[in-house]
Order: structure tokens, then sequence, then C-alpha cells
């Protein structure tokens, strides 16, 4: 998955997190690692982006056929080395607060969602009303 081949055609690959090769993926992810603040040099610009959010809406979709892992929708992902699911809260990546989101739900500001829909169209209030009413529409303006 971290061949530069892999990661520049196959954009799945870029969402892979392999917790039995972290090195790897640390190098070479092309946007996870990022995202995740994974490297040696920080994104401090991450934290501050995140903090001026009002809201931060996670949403499982709990009938997804896109996503293998749903957990994954709720930010969590699986542990160093193991296959067992690490919730966001339990993550190195919220305990050093690398990218915000600590601060973000201390302050209340993030709210954890399951819906039913399927992950292509649960932000369509068209195509999934009760994913839009439940989970999206209080968060938004």
């Amino acid at each position: 998955m971290y061949l530069k081949t892999t990661q520049d055609h196959l954009a799945p690959a870029t969402y892979w997190r392999d917790p039995h090769h972290l090195g790897k993926y640390a190098q070479a992810s092309r946007y996870l690692a990022d995202i995740d603040n994974v490297r040696d040099t920080k994104h401090g610009e991450y934290a501050e982006r995140m903090a001026m959010l009002q809201n931060l809406v996670p949403l499982e979709n709990t009938t997804d056929k896109v996503i293998a892992r749903p957990d994954g929708e709720l930010l969590d992902t699986l542990g160093t080395g193991t296959v067992e699911v690490q919730p966001l809260r339990k993550r190195p990546l919220y305990a050093e607060d690398r990218i915000g989101v600590c601060a973000l739900d201390q302050a209340g500001k993030v709210h954890m969602m399951t819906t039913q829909c399927n992950h292509m169209t649960a932000h369509q209030p068209d195509k999934c009303s009760a994913s839009w009413t439940y989970a999206v529409a209080p968060f938004v303006g």
C-alpha cells in the first residue's frame, strides 16, 4: 500500500493506516499520515484551523458499503500492532492533540453521530432525510 505507484494511483491507499507498519505509514502515506500529523515535521496550523470550527460531526454510517470498518468514520482506528479498535479519545492523536480535535471536544464541539445511510448520500437531505435531520442539520447554519 505504501509504494509510490500505489499511493499515486489508488486513492484508498492514501487512507490506509497499517497498525503493523506505522513507520512505513508515517514515511510514505501521501494523505492520512500528514492529516494525522505523525511525521517529524508537525503542522501547527491543523490545530489552529480545527479550532475555527463551530462543530465537528463525525458520522458513522452503519449500513455503509464503502468504508469497510465504519468505526473509522468516527475517527477510531486500529491500535498500534493490533487489530483491536482504538476509539478516538484513546488515540495518541487525541491525547497529544496533534490536530486540535481534543481541544474542540473539550469545548463541546465534537458530536459523534450514527446513521443508517450510505457513505455517499448521508450528507444529501434529498437522499437520506433521517440522517440529515438527526445528525447534520442541528450543527450547520
